[in-house]
């Protein structure tokens, strides 16, 4: 992105007798207001009808160091991500869901466990517990759905950023929006006050958009979670 910038700067200056130019102005798009803005995101993350991804889970928690490699795949009403050893390539965790049905399988340990998808209730990120409902529209490649409730709260943050804040009993949720791409999920639970960050970067060359990172951090801690997309298929 800095040699991207830089370069009209240089042609500029090399080719204009003018004062030089001290700062490149940027076009800030005009906020769309709520409804537009939900159209617009609906438009930009449309439903896929099957996904197929590979990518690299790496992070600290708890000072531990933390690599897998992953895939991801999705069609119909399955979705499902299989956590493997960079190593020797073998299954390390994985999740399943199949119509109604949660599945989560520790391959190591040779155990699995399911639930009807309503009562899988809460996924562990940094040895803390929070609302799957929640998260697991993100890890299918959409924004969280309680941003299309009625009582979520829209603002202008700063130019060019819309954002959209829902609060519930036990939560609060803050999704920063530019151009209509999420670029940032801020989530605090309310009782024990523990908060977890994800930022979305870069975009998978999809003809929807999908983020090429997402990074997950928890403040005031060593704690990060990266995954880094290294292919991607949507349709």
């Amino acid at each position: 992105m800095k040699i991207a910038l830089l370069l009209p700067l240089i042609v500029i200056l090399g080719c204009s007798s003018a004062q030089p130019i001290t700062e490149l102005e940027k076009v800030v798009p005009e906020p769309l207001g709520k409804e537009a803005l939900l159209a617009k995101v609906k438009e930009n993350y449309s439903q896929w009808s099957s996904l197929s991804a590979t990518f690299i889970l790496k992070g600290k928690v708890e000072n531990a160091e933390i690599l897998y490699d992953g895939t991801m795949t999705g069609s119909g009403n399955s979705f499902n991500i299989v956590l493997k050893d960079p190593v020797f390539r073998s299954p390390f965790v994985s999740m399943r869901v199949n119509g109604d049905t949660v599945t989560q399988i520790d391959h190591l340990r040779d155990r699995s466990q399911s639930l009807p998808l309503d009562q899988f209730k809460w996924v562990e990120v940094f040895g803390k517990v929070f609302p799957f409902g929640f998260f697991y529209p993100i890890l299918k490649g959409y924004p969280p759905e309680v941003i299309f409730d009625p009582t979520a709260n829209y603002s202008l943050p700063k130019p060019g950023q819309e954002r959209l804040t829902v609060k519930k009993q036990d939560w609060e949720a803050i999704v920063n929006f530019e151009s209509q791409i999420m670029t940032s999920v801020f989530f605090r639970t309310m009782n024990d006050k523990e908060i977890v960050i994800l930022a979305f970067s870069g975009k998978q060359n999809t003809a929807r958009y999908f983020p090429g990172e997402i990074l997950v951090t928890r403040p005031n801690s060593n704690d990060f979670i990266k995954i880094q997309f290294k292919s991607m298929k949507v349709q």
